[in-house]
């Protein structure tokens, strides 16, 4: 009887063992198959850069933006930020707050400042991204950090937020989906554009952000370039900070409330209270800048945290 009891045992600790193993192979599976997605796009675009190129005989990108510290862009970021950045109306993304497992955000969508179709056809597409916004209007810009994963594109669906949660360019399952836009910012006004991506243990879409924790990581990794369809953008990182969603009720500080900002009220309200949960910053976000860019991921440190990483438009 106590032999069969543990040979039962056995076969059952066996049984589990080898689901666990399938498992974590079908999980390993999923991201390998998202990553060559990723891959796959990151050549068209980069193949389209080089025509591009051949083509006008100098990269608009490498003609224009210094790439190492030391450069003019060093200089630039020790300027007035008011003096340096331009003020036409701001491409803004941004997406609903992570909750464990999924996104989930309070209150209801306005859908009052959502940019038609009619009026993004208005506009010239960058030559590199035109195959990309052919194949998925949904497309909507490009975010690369040195350093990091991050290398993917910014998708924007208004009428359903949460596309591209556990969706891949191509509209297929993708267990990380790929960073998208909210859809109640007004992106041709809002003066902060925040960016959802899963914070993915392997460092995938926006699981590196974590790297930021180290200020050492931060001096060495300052610059974010984010395109949107029509303008190749940078960003130097100003704040790292880590907070949490709110319960139901609890009165505190919600980041993405503040993805509508016009005016410097709203603007001075957003920094105080990013003030009060950096883990470090630099003095150029006290400069009041017209264009922020914040980055929102899950952090572990706490139930429902998050981490956030706000940089400001220098070029």
């Amino acid at each position: 009887m106590k032999k069969n009891k543990k040979r039962l045992m056995g076969i059952i600790l066996f049984i589990f063992f080898a689901l666990l193993c399938l498992l974590i192979l079908w999980e390993h599976y999923q991201e390998a198959k998202q990553v060559r997605t990723f891959t796959a796009l990151i050549q068209m675009v980069e193949e389209q850069k080089l025509i591009d190129k051949d083509m006008d005989g100098c990269d608009a990108f490498e003609c224009n933006m210094p790439t190492t510290p030391e450069s003019d862009l060093e200089k630039v970021s020790g300027q007035s930020l008011s003096l340096l950045l331009p003020k036409p109306s701001m491409m803004v993304a941004s997406a609903a707050p992570l909750s464990v497992g999924s996104f989930q955000r309070t209150g209801t969508y306005d859908n009052r400042f959502l940019v038609t179709q009619d009026t993004l056809d208005k506009r010239k597409v960058l030559p590199q991204y035109t195959a990309l916004h052919a194949q998925n209007p949904d497309f909507f810009g490009w975010i690369r950090i040195e350093g990091t994963k991050v290398n993917y594109p910014v998708m924007f669906s208004p009428q359903e937020p949460e596309r591209y949660l556990h969706k891949d360019f191509y509209g297929n399952y993708a267990k990380y989906g790929v960073p998208f836009v909210d859809g109640v910012t007004d992106v041709e006004h809002s003066r902060n554009l925040l960016i959802h991506g899963h914070n993915a243990r392997s460092g995938i879409l926006f699981g590196d952000l974590d790297k930021f924790l180290k200020k050492s990581f931060w001096e060495e990794h300052r610059y974010i370039h984010f395109d949107t369809l029509y303008e190749e953008r940078v960003y130097e990182i100003v704040e790292v900070c880590r907070t949490r969603i709110p319960g139901e009720g609890e009165k505190s500080f919600q980041y993405y409330d503040y993805v509508n900002i016009w005016n410097d009220t709203t603007m001075n309200q957003y920094i105080q209270n990013l003030s009060n949960i950096t883990e470090f910053s630099t003095t150029q976000i006290l400069a009041f800048p017209d264009t922020l860019l914040t980055l929102s991921t899950c952090a572990y440190h706490e139930k429902n945290g998050r981490l956030l990483i706000i940089a400001s438009r220098i070029l």
